[in-house]
């Protein structure tokens, strides 16, 4: 959220109830989205791995108090991982995978077979071009 909104709620609710709506937060806060909304406002929350916590207990002439305050930044989704490596070698150089057309045609014993060795051949050099894409990156 880059601007600020928010709700504030403030009343009082029977025992049942202010139970009930904890539940609710507990669950929302395990899915790790907590949507507050009151009539047709509403702020939703996404909890981060690493949350600030403030509790708060105090007992003061007849009257009880629990506070609980949480906070935390909003998480930035992970750009795309960038794959490099640093060494103080040179890589070695890839093998040249080259597929050999002319035996395929010349050893081969029918047309039909040569057709299917020079598929072949293609097949394979495609293969290894393709692993080798990947590899990089």
């Amino acid at each position: 959220m880059s601007s600020k909104s928010g709700i504030s709620v403030k009343g009082t609710m029977d025992f049942k109830s202010v139970a009930t709506f904890l539940d609710d937060l507990v669950k929302s806060f395990k899915d790790k989205t907590v949507v507050v909304q009151r009539g047709d406002e509403f702020v939703t929350l996404k909890p981060a791995d690493s949350i600030d916590i403030e509790l708060e207990a105090v007992m003061k002439k007849g009257k009880q108090k629990l506070t609980l305050e949480l906070a935390w930044r909003e998480e930035i989704e992970p750009q795309e991982e960038v794959s490099f490596r640093v060494t103080s070698r040179e890589p070695e150089p890839e093998p040249a995978i080259q597929a050999d057309v002319s035996c395929a045609t010349v050893c081969a014993d029918t047309p039909e077979d040569a057709k299917k060795a020079v598929e072949a051949a293609a097949e394979a050099t495609s293969k290894a071009a393709a692993s080798r894409a990947g590899a990089k990156k």
